[in-house]
């Protein structure tokens, strides 16, 4: 059954952590849907890094397929999926960049060795495995004893959640939908047919 918080943020979190402690092997991994910048949506998995003020936060390269689709168009959609719980939550939003300081102090967070390979990576470029190997062992020259910063091209976006929907998994496919969507300053609470 659905818990009936106000605030689907507090729903969010509440299901989060049952996802956590009910054995999803991966339960901040998330969907993210963004508009491709030759028409078609393109889809794929990042993971969840908390939130921002209510917004739903994530870290990526900006000049990736997924960075330059949002600086053309940063409407999104996100999708998790917990199947040991038999629960979803899709989300519809707006993302903004964050902060350059809240982009390094999580990068100063990360292993030296991901911090390395952001370096490493021009992401989605096409390379061979020996160049960014190569491109991975120079910096690492580079930084040698000393803290990695972060790259410039590298950082967080935080997701202005405007739609959400909860979706609970029930026996004869009679499942429980409930969705809060955003108007003006609060969200209205509706339910949805299975």
């Amino acid at each position: 059954m659905v818990q009936r918080e106000v605030n689907p943020v507090v729903l969010f979190q509440s299901w989060l952590e049952l996802a956590k402690t009910g054995g999803d092997s991966d339960p901040e991994a998330m969907t993210l849907a963004t508009m491709g910048l030759n028409g078609f949506p393109t889809v794929r998995v990042v993971l969840y890094k908390g939130l921002l003020e209510n917004d739903i936060l994530f870290f990526t390269n900006y000049e990736s397929h997924k960075g330059l689709e949002l600086a053309a168009n940063p409407r999104m959609a996100l999708v998790f999926y917990w199947p040991k719980i038999y629960r979803q939550v899709r989300m519809q939003g707006v993302a903004s960049k964050v902060d350059r300081t809240v982009s390094e102090a999580y990068f100063a967070t990360r292993p030296r060795a991901s911090q390395l390979g952001a370096w490493a990576s021009h992401q989605s470029a096409i390379a061979t495995e020996a160049d960014i190997a190569a491109r991975y062992a120079t910096y690492d020259t580079q930084f040698k004893d000393q803290s990695v910063p972060c790259p410039p091209e590298w950082g967080g976006y935080r997701c202005a959640i405007q739609a959400w929907e909860f979706w609970e998994g029930r026996p004869h496919r009679l499942h429980s939908r409930t969705c809060y969507q955003l108007q003006g300053t609060e969200f209205i609470k509706e339910s949805l047919s299975p």
